[in-house]
């Protein structure tokens, strides 16, 4: 068992390395590299990475979020290529279709309310009662 993954129950003191003691199936536990530090896997630590090899280069400087954004509109452009002929008719019929719907929608609610009217003026003549 590895020291930075054993575990000491805090009900039976049992050490395991499960989600639950196997003694008391308690879940109540604690690690035991809290107590005691575990030395580090390796041998030697990793290096960092080597300087770059043209030491008179500038990192790149960080980029905002509207330089990233711009870049993306710019390669989204180039891939879809400029807004053409058929772009602007697509959009001339959805305005068109748009405006459609808003006038339906307009006359069957004026057309719900002349319905009503037509419904009580039949209803006042006795007309349609079953005999």
């Amino acid at each position: 068992m590895q020291l930075r993954v054993a575990r000491v129950c805090l009900d039976c003191e049992e050490i395991h390395d499960r989600q639950t003691c196997p003694v008391c199936a308690s879940e109540t536990f604690a690690y035991i590299s809290r107590w005691v530090p575990s030395p580090e896997r390796r041998e030697t630590p990793t290096e960092p990475a080597p300087p770059e090899t043209d030491p008179a280069a500038a990192p790149p400087t960080p980029r905002t979020r509207r330089e990233d954004m711009t870049q993306v509109r710019r390669e989204l452009q180039d891939a879809t290529g400029p807004p053409g002929k058929g772009r602007k008719v697509a959009y001339g019929v959805a305005g068109v279709a748009a405006a459609m719907l808003a006038g339906y929608w307009y006359r069957g609610r004026r057309g719900l309310e002349q319905a009503a009217e037509r419904l009580e003026d039949a209803a006042e003549r006795g007309a349609g009662e079953l005999k």
